[in-house]
């Protein structure tokens, strides 16, 4: 630009056309002049490690250093970033001003390459405006004016290496870092035919982009594909196991590498929970009702069941009136009264549907049949992601017609929330009828 407006300036100096050559040296090299940084102004990039692996996280600076100069508007930088993913800075930290007038903006993020290379990061770039002295009158009264200046920094080069084949487990799927897992069950102990939620969650830190979730599966069970919820620093698994014999679930494995290790991981932790034949927990509860039933008494005296034959002849027309009363209760109401919460999900089920939000509808649902079935006309603490337990409604009340329903209903919502199942539009519609005939038959 300055080479530009020095040939202008040649080729029209001592020329009637001075004046063009005035405006033109004002158009051009002035805006150039406005966006040099000046002295005491500089921007720095930083990568924590010049060398790292295939997808571990490394952090990295931007920082602005200010020494004796008045700065406002200090913008966000930009990172170039050469065959990489973009990175993502946080907010900026501000530090006041050391003994030299120094003070400092710190910008930092982290960059996770993905493949095995050379690669250049940066140069990075920000915007701000310096505080310098007013042209002209305001000059004359100290004023001070802002100048837009734009800064960048070197760039940095990172050399990124292919995690080692060696000692690679099979459980291996691409976390880089540090990690801890965890295995609970819902619940702690099942009959055969049951189905148990496995929840593994694998915290630490480190990169779980592209990491899996691990996958029970064995002889004599069933195994549902495993849902991933992702988060900042987590990586939680849930996965439905229906044992179809007693059988001992297998291990949860799960491995990672440890960059600073530089060698594999592998975590291995067994399954909490327990399967027996529904018949033995049968057995356990019928031996815990009879330990509560007393031991027979002695044989009473004659009078004792003389006075309690008069107390029950007494009590017979006691008994017919609440019995009378009673039915006419039941008779007059045939149905239950939804609560409002119960009311507020079946609008958002209705929404659902009506939206086609397939997965959506059949939590809610889900949500509804369980909590509705275990106490009617009232909305339990919502359990969300389990299933209902199936060993319980036939329970609940022995002479309810509608548990075939129900069986049928909790079925298509495992298929949805577990299976991939995806009902259409009509189905989902059949579903909801289905839902509303359950509650209304419900007393």
């Amino acid at each position: 630009m300055t080479e530009t407006v020095t040939y202008i300036a040649s080729c029209l100096s001592g020329s009637r056309y001075l004046p063009i050559h005035f405006f033109l040296y004002m158009a051009v090299a002035l805006p150039a002049f406005a966006d040099e940084a000046p002295e005491g102004l500089t921007l720095n990039l930083n990568l924590a490690a010049e060398r790292v692996y295939q997808g571990e996280s490394i952090p990295v600076t931007v920082t602005l250093r200010n020494t004796g100069l008045k700065v406002r508007n200090v913008g966000y930088p930009r990172i170039a970033m050469h065959g990489l993913s973009p990175v993502s800075l946080g907010t900026v930290e501000q530090q006041g001003k050391s003994d030299d007038g120094t003070s400092l903006y710190r910008f930092t993020g982290k960059v996770t390459p993905g493949k095995a290379g050379t690669f250049t990061v940066g140069p990075a770039h920000i915007e701000c405006e310096v505080m310098e002295t007013a042209q002209g009158g305001a000059a004359f009264f100290g004023g001070l004016e802002p100048r837009k200046v734009s800064l960048a920094s070197a760039p940095v080069t990172l050399i990124v290496a292919s995690l080692p084949v060696t000692g690679r487990p099979a459980s291996f799927s691409g976390a880089v870092g540090r990690f801890s897992l965890s295995v609970t069950t819902i619940p702690a102990r099942a009959t055969v035919g049951e189905p148990v939620i496995v929840t593994t969650s694998i915290r630490g830190a480190g990169s779980m982009t592209d990491a899996a979730c691990p996958v029970l599966a064995g002889s004599n069970m069933q195994s549902f594909p495993v849902r991933a919820m992702r988060s900042t620093a987590q990586l939680t698994c849930e996965q439905v196991i229906i044992p179809s014999k007693v059988v001992r679930f297998p291990p949860v494995v799960w491995s990672y590498f440890d960059p600073d290790a530089e060698a594999y991981h592998v975590l291995r932790v067994n399954v909490p929970s327990q399967v027996v034949e529904r018949s033995n927990i049968h057995a356990a509860q019928n031996t815990a009702v009879a330990a509560t039933v007393p031991a027979k008494r002695e044989q009473e005296p004659l009078q004792s069941y003389f006075i309690a034959l008069m107390a029950g002849l007494l009590l017979v027309p006691v008994l017919a009136v609440l019995i009378g009363r009673h039915r006419q209760s039941t008779a007059v109401k045939t149905t239950i009264e939804l609560s409002s919460d119960l009311r507020r999900m079946l609008q958002a089920a209705e929404a659902a549907s009506v939206k086609g939000d397939v997965e959506l509808f059949y939590n809610i649902v889900f949500e509804i049949i369980q909590n509705s079935v275990e106490k009617p006309n009232t909305l339990l603490p919502v359990k969300s992601r389990l299933f209902i337990n199936r060993s319980v409604l036939p329970q609940i009340n022995e002479n309810h017609n509608n548990n075939a329903e129900i069986y049928a209903l909790a079925a298509a919502c495992d298929k949805v929330r577990y299976g991939r199942d995806m009902p259409d539009s009509i189905s989902m519609a059949a579903d909801l009828e289905r839902l509303k005939q359950i509650l209304s038959g419900m007393s």
